[in-house]
């Protein structure tokens, strides 16, 4: 997987940043791999950062739980590479729509 998560990072231009695998990772109480389309952001937060979701992002801590960022291996491994992207990027995807970008938003 490093070497697709290398490609991706530099795809876009931007650094090599992995997510450590016993890192933590939010993700959405309601997400569900086969939904359409599938959110990742990574924000500067002394875990990985990353939150997944589908449907509305939402605020509210009932929206989120917390998992081990190798486990989304299991969960949902299409979004796995794109947990080297660094803090500040976004994804978004479905089965045929890819879309990565920096939002200087994230960080502040």
């Amino acid at each position: 997987m490093d070497e697709v998560q290398r490609r991706i990072c530099e795809k876009y231009g931007t650094d090599f940043d992995p997510a450590a695998p016993n890192s933590m990772l939010a993700i959405s109480k309601n997400f569900d791999p086969r939904s359409f389309p599938i959110h990742g952001l990574r924000d500067n937060t002394a875990t990985s950062g990353w939150y997944l979701w589908v449907g509305d992002f939402s605020v509210e801590l009932d929206f989120w739980e917390v998992m081990h960022c190798h486990h989304l291996n299991e969960v949902c491994p299409l979004a796995v590479k794109y947990l080297a992207l660094p803090r500040g990027w976004r994804f978004l995807f479905d089965e045929t729509y890819e879309d990565v970008w920096f939002d200087q938003n994230i960080l502040r």
